[in-house]
């Protein structure tokens, strides 16, 4: 396909996408990390429960992995950078909304579902648009892009709490919307790669085409989910780590800060704890894309070696809960293993089933990510209820990323089996797209 004719040289434009998606992850892409404080002073109202908000703060965590397929649905109608500068708006709505909310089921429709289906948007729209630009290069650039969640970790949190201390709950929820909402800003700026424009272009021949393919696109969707995920026996093992790591990670992010106060912590200790996980994971997010760069090393040992060494020391919470420092010291640790496993995502996604079907690879990995997301704090409350000890509902959190740690590993056993050779649905109308626009150029 020619060079669009206002398109700024490839490379430069590159980096510019690299910024765009480190400051759209940074303000709002890393608003998750918040649920933690929000949890505590939504809890000293007086007007929910404890079980309620562990749903509350699940689902806004959850959205920005659930929201996956809407959002290859609309980077496909669309582009991504359509998915970011919505999400800007979404978030600004959500948080809004919340701030002149009592009720606790309005509170899931504005601040779980609509802020959290914001957030997720660009999440999805900002993974997607490296992908497509860094085909080759992807653990890298994706590293470097999102260590801007690292840097929102361990900012979002200390700042929420200042908010919450100086303009009380509806002020805190007003700004953190605004903040969210110059995601838009940076979204204008991720102009589509050659790649997306093409893809652009089959979609819409797509639906112009009365055709039995055109009408049949149920049918279209089956067929690459068989051959992504069912067929696919490496990429599934990597979806069911996901999934996994996803309950352990949204059970410690959410539970944290209410179980440090609970153990002696000031609610200032809480939130600085909730952003010592946000400064290691700026390190690791980079550190590890650098890393998984390098053939030699291999994506899933990192995905593997880092949920075992963070389930390890999560078995180990009763003894850094005892002092300042050890639970200043897990939080970090945290923060830095867990960041690395984000990292991975995308790359591994295009590793395993390639650039064509990236897109839904992508939005069925954050689509299990959010179910894990939304089950595992009130699963670990359950058994924090059950078992009368809160610890435990950290021991629950260290056994499954230990699991996820095992699909890792079975992930790339069974990689070394040739996954079928089945045509992807996407390749052929692009490579016909493709002939068709050179021909027309020749003649």
């Amino acid at each position: 396909m020619a060079d669009h004719p206002t398109d700024p040289p490839p490379d430069r434009w590159r980096w510019v996408i690299v910024v765009s998606t480190f400051f759209s992850l940074f303000l709002s892409g890393s608003m998750g990390y918040i649920t933690g404080v929000m949890h505590v002073s939504l809890e000293e109202t007086g007007l929910y429960g404890v079980q309620e908000l562990a749903w509350l703060g699940s689902l806004f965590n959850c959205m920005f992995a659930l929201t996956g397929p809407a959002a290859s649905f609309v980077i496909s109608m669309f582009s991504c950078r359509v998915c970011v500068v919505l999400s800007g708006v979404t978030c600004l709505i959500g948080f809004s909304l919340s701030s002149v909310v009592t009720d606790i089921r309005l509170l899931f429709l504005t601040y779980g579902f609509l802020a959290g289906f914001g957030r997720g948007l660009t999440y999805t729209g900002s993974l997607v648009i490296l992908g497509y630009y860094f085909p080759k290069d992807s653990s890298l650039v994706t590293g470097l892009s999102t260590a801007g969640v690292g840097l929102g970790m361990f900012v979002h949190p200390r700042l929420t709490q200042a908010l919450l201390d100086f303009y009380g709950l509806e002020g805190a929820f007003r700004l953190i919307g605004a903040i969210s909402f110059q995601t838009c800003v940076f979204g204008f700026l991720m102009r589509p790669s050659k790649f997306e424009r093409e893809k652009q272009l089959t979609e819409k021949r797509r639906r112009e085409d009365d055709n039995p393919e055109t009408q049949n696109r149920f049918l279209n969707f089956w067929n690459t989910f068989l051959t992504v995920v069912i067929q696919n026996i490496s990429f599934t093992f990597i979806v069911l780590g996901v999934t996994l790591f996803s309950i352990g990670f949204s059970a410690v992010v959410v539970l944290l800060p209410d179980f440090y106060y609970k153990n002696g912590a000031t609610k200032q200790e809480a939130a600085m704890a909730a952003s010592l996980t946000g400064l290691g994971g700026f390190f690791s997010r980079t550190l590890v894309g650098i890393g998984a760069n390098d053939g030699n090393i291999g994506k899933m040992l990192f995905f593997s070696g880092t949920n075992g060494i963070v389930g390890t020391l999560t078995f180990f919470m009763s003894i850094f809960v005892k002092s300042t420092t050890g639970r200043y010291i897990y939080a970090f640790l945290f923060g830095t293993y867990v960041g690395g496993v984000f990292t991975l995502l995308s790359p591994m996604t295009m590793d395993s089933i390639g650039v064509n079907n990236f897109a839904f690879g992508v939005g069925l990995i954050m689509f299990f990510a959010g179910a894990g997301c939304l089950v595992g704090p009130p699963t670990a409350v359950v058994i924090w209820k059950t078992s009368g000890e809160y610890l435990t509902a950290f021991l629950f959190a260290g056994l499954v990323f230990l699991g996820a740690a095992l699909c890792g590993f079975l992930s790339e056993l069974f990689k070394k089996i040739p996954p079928p050779q089945v045509e992807s649905i996407t390749e052929k109308p692009l490579l016909t797209v493709t002939t068709q626009i050179q021909e027309e150029q020749d003649s």
